[in-house]
């Protein structure tokens, strides 16, 4: 069967292709760095391969980035879906001021079932500003989401002063807000369900792991309970 592009594919590959220009490298330099082949370069910035983590990671030392900027803005699609999609679409919000994070968290939800938006939003006061914008306050192109995964330790506003703040907003008040950390601390675990976290996961330092936690997590907000927003 023949490779059918994803919207992520293409994003990843413009995204490549951007880096390479941006350093005035025609594609035989990358093809090089990488030891591929240049028409093998050329698949990827087209789209026309799917990339692995681990040649993202490669990606990121050579251009001098954060592997997590190749995703950084992409907002899938549903309209690629089928129309018979079963599963409602799901829209994740990532508050987490780390791009790696944000990499693996995505990683971790690649092989969910149902089609996904995940976007993220790189502070407390971005994700207030957000929040603002969908109470009518200002604009926004985001959709509002059906679970929040939220990073505890952030600079300016940490994450429980955010969880506290979001809670106190009626557009918050019925989307499970799920705490990522490395935190052991039962006091911050404490604190976050005190002020109405729906859930407390540790960022394991192994993938498969912390990608089984992740899944479960989302199976149980769509598939074992049901969110007002997603009710039939």
């Amino acid at each position: 069967m023949p490779f059918s592009p994803e919207p992520i594919d293409l994003f990843i590959g413009h995204k490549i292709r951007h880096f390479r220009t941006k350093k005035a490298w025609p594609l035989k330099v990358l093809a090089d760095r990488l030891d591929i082949s240049l028409q093998q370069v050329q698949k990827y910035e087209l789209g026309q391969s799917r990339i692995s983590a681990g040649l993202l990671y490669k990606l990121g030392i050579i251009f001098d980035v954060s592997p997590g900027l190749f995703f950084d803005g992409f907002i899938l699609d549903e309209s690629h879906h089928s129309s018979n999609q079963a599963d409602h679409h799901l829209n994740i919000l990532v508050i987490d001021d780390n791009p790696e994070d944000d990499f693996i968290l995505r990683k971790a939800l690649e092989d969910t079932p149902q089609p996904l938006n995940v976007y993220t939003i790189h502070s407390g006061d971005d994700a207030l500003t957000f929040f603002r914008a969908l109470e009518g306050q200002g604009v926004t192109e985001l959709p509002k989401p059906h679970i929040i995964f939220l990073d505890l330790h952030m600079p300016h506003m940490n994450g429980l002063d955010l969880l506290k703040s979001l809670k106190t907003k009626p557009i918050c008040q019925n989307i499970p807000i799920v705490i990522l950390t490395n935190s052991s601390n039962a006091k911050d675990m404490t604190e976050a369900y005190k002020h109405h976290a729906s859930g407390f996961v540790r960022k394991s330092f192994s993938f498969d792991e912390f990608k089984a936690h992740i899944q479960q997590v989302v199976t149980y907000w769509t598939k074992a309970v049901v969110l007002p927003e997603l009710a039939a």
